[in-house]
């Protein structure tokens, strides 16, 4: 996501489009520039192939994980 290192004033919801199935969680994590560890930010649930994780407060290297099947 850029541009890279933009912060935010207010926290903000992240959407994404995935191609899950409605019920699969899906994890996002951010990329640590100061530690290159990836980070936990949050999960959320697949709806209509979007899973919308709230409360991120700046731009950056984001890696989304997801697992189970769903329904």
């Amino acid at each position: 996501f850029s541009p890279h290192g933009l912060a935010f004033r207010f926290a903000s919801t992240l959407y994404v489009d995935i191609p899950q199935p409605n019920g699969a969680q899906a994890t996002l994590s951010w990329l640590n520039p100061e530690t290159n560890l990836w980070e936990f930010q949050g999960t959320a649930v697949v709806v209509n192939g979007r899973a919308s994780f709230t409360l991120i407060n700046h731009f950056s290297k984001y890696g989304i994980n997801y697992r189970g099947t769903g329904s």
